[in-house]
């Protein structure tokens, strides 16, 4: 088998184009795989206006993400219960989304503080 660059690999992947998901939000039990998904394609939304508005129609989320309205709006509601995310319905099949900050119960249960990330303990040896 040919070894490969895993730089170069990493640079021609990402000439692609990537989201970013925060590492706090990766760790967190509380999400599962879709709600995580969710998060982060609302976390790297590209927005119209200097403003920073999120408003995706429930339509363009489910494609994106490959699921279900059902599926989608249940991640929503879970995101902002946990009170990561929250919104307020636009009237045109859309709403605004607002990220608001992370609460200090997760900070807390996931060693999270001023931006400086400390991975779990039991990470696997890969």
């Amino acid at each position: 088998m040919k070894k490969h660059n895993n730089l170069e690999i990493k640079e021609e992947i990402q000439s692609h184009g990537y989201k970013i998901l925060p590492n706090i939000i990766l760790e967190m039990e509380e999400l599962s795989s879709c709600d995580k998904m969710v998060y982060m394609v609302l976390f790297n939304m590209p927005n119209e206006n200097q403003n920073g508005d999120i408003y995706p129609s429930y339509e363009y989320l489910s494609k994106l993400i490959k699921t279900n309205r059902t599926t989608l709006y249940r991640s929503l509601k879970k995101l902002k219960e946990i009170g990561l995310i929250d919104w307020e319905n636009r009237g045109r099949g859309t709403n605004f989304y607002y990220l608001l900050p992370i609460p200090d119960w997760i900070k807390e249960k996931y060693s999270v503080e001023c931006g400086d990330y400390k991975p779990p303990t039991n990470q696997l040896n890969v």
